[in-house]
């Protein structure tokens, strides 16, 4: 057959199995394409198609950067670039930018890329990248301006820049009006107000704005009683933080949402039901992220119900795991009121292996010697 008549049939061919999906006819022709000699774009388009189908996007990239064609080459880089963002191979998608100077970057590219350098902990560079995506976007997409503002407004957050964070939280409430996103924006404008220790009124109004049945849900519940805790309204805290504990079962909160509430009832004075929370508490959390802080509640509240041999018994067995000073100075009052010498001497000698600073090493022997 005629060299160049075959040629153009064999794309024509290849081109329906594209468009049809039919990876494995397609890959067919490809070879006998290449057997041919001069690979063209529509036979590098092929190899980056089926590659991006079997997700060897090293091989995709390979291809698609060969292809001659602007607009074609550029088409296929953005479909790359989305299936490395959804697979959420950052690294990858960082690598491919290393190396794809030659490739098209619109203002979706400048926020995939700003989101990988987010992830990866580079937050100086991906700020820089939303700042190229929101004012690329600028008169086109929308909701390419809306995540580029609401991303730099969390690097803000995380680098307490709280007066230009605040500043664009407020901007996506009000040029944002109909999105879907409004919750999250409240939510972290409740976040930007606690950390400025802002009126509990304040924070209280934009956390009611938070959606209790979105993604947010636990972290609406735990900004209302943290920031309630803080200021000393132990009515309102308990009540928050009850409905985060019975609500979300799996909250990154619940722990510390389990303290607070125990320690709400417990500045209130309801020793009993404090001690039930904090049996509650050590019966979920075996492994403590702040152990000495709930151990020394836990005994002061024994203390408070008059549970001496109790809150004795709690040191003895949790002191040689957390040997901290705070634990150790409970002990002993502990000890000098049950009147036990024998158990205050004791304890003073077991206490020479922990590492204490000077003056609490005075304050023990201030006991031992007594």
């Amino acid at each position: 057959f005629n060299h160049t008549e075959t040629q153009y049939i064999l794309e024509l061919v290849l081109r329906s199995h594209l468009e049809r999906r039919q990876w494995d006819k397609a890959q067919e022709v490809l070879k006998q394409l290449g057997s041919r000699g001069r690979v063209g774009d529509l036979e590098l388009l092929g190899h980056g198609e089926i590659a991006l189908q079997q997700n060897n996007l090293e091989l995709a990239f390979r291809s698609i950067q060969a292809i001659r064609d602007l607009f074609l080459r550029t088409k296929m880089w953005k479909r790359l670039v989305h299936q490395t963002a959804v697979q959420e191979d950052y690294g990858l998608l960082l690598s491919f930018n290393s190396r794809a100077s030659t490739l098209q970057k619109d203002s979706e590219y400048h926020l995939i890329h700003g989101y990988a350098l987010y992830q990866d902990g580079l937050h100086l560079r991906a700020y820089d990248a939303f700042q190229q995506a929101f004012t690329s976007s600028q008169g086109g997409k929308a909701w390419i301006q809306e995540q580029a503002l609401f991303l730099r407004s969390t690097i803000e957050l995380r680098s307490r820049d709280f007066e230009q964070a605040g500043n664009h939280l407020q901007e996506l409430l009000s040029e944002f009006e109909e999105s879907s996103q409004r919750s999250e924006y409240y939510f972290w404008l409740g976040v930007l107000q606690l950390e400025q220790r802002q009126s509990l009124r304040s924070i209280h109004l934009s956390m009611r704005q938070v959606d209790p049945e979105g993604a947010r849900g636990d972290g609406r519940w735990y900004v209302l009683g943290f920031s309630s805790h803080e200021m000393n309204e132990w009515g309102k805290a308990i009540a928050f933080f009850k409905q985060l504990l019975e609500k979300h079962s799996q909250s990154l909160f619940r722990e510390e949402s389990f303290y607070r509430l125990a320690d709400a009832y417990y500045q209130q004075g309801q020793h009993l039901v404090a001690d039930q929370i904090l049996s509650e508490y050590r019966e979920e959390f075996q492994q403590l992220s702040n152990a000495v802080r709930v151990i020394e509640r836990q005994a002061q509240n024994m203390l408070k119900l008059g549970r001496l041999q109790k809150a004795h018994a709690l040191l003895l067995k949790e002191v040689p795991i957390h040997p901290d000073f705070r634990l150790v100075a409970l002990h002993l009052d502990i000890l000098n009121q049950l009147q036990d010498d024998l158990g205050m001497l004791e304890l003073a000698i077991r206490t020479y292996n922990y590492d204490f600073l000077s003056d609490q090493r005075g304050l023990i022997s201030y006991h031992q010697a007594n």
